[in-house]
């Protein structure tokens, strides 16, 4: 069954290209979860209680070079350390 009417459809605007403009992109990866928790186990295991612990991951993982396991823990290590 067919209505009869024309169906019409502008093209013009078809030609326009929108480019997303890319952002600032961090370079910077987060390290694994599983890093993250063995960099806690390690701190505790060395005397840190589990809050220092978490708060010097926490803050370790924003640091581009911890990458990974032993990097994460040397990063909340600098963290942790007496400051004279």
């Amino acid at each position: 069954m067919s209505m009869g009417g024309a169906l019409s459809v502008d093209l013009a605007a078809a030609d326009e290209v929108i480019e997303a403009t890319p952002g600032p992109r961090k370079s910077t990866a987060a390290p694994p979860p599983s890093a993250t928790v063995e960099a806690m186990s390690a701190l505790a295991n060395l005397g840190y209680s589990p809050t220092d612990a978490a708060a010097a991951v926490a803050e370790a993982s924003a640091n581009p070079e911890a990458i990974d396991t032993p990097r994460l823990i040397r990063a909340a290590l600098r963290l942790l350390a007496p400051k004279n």
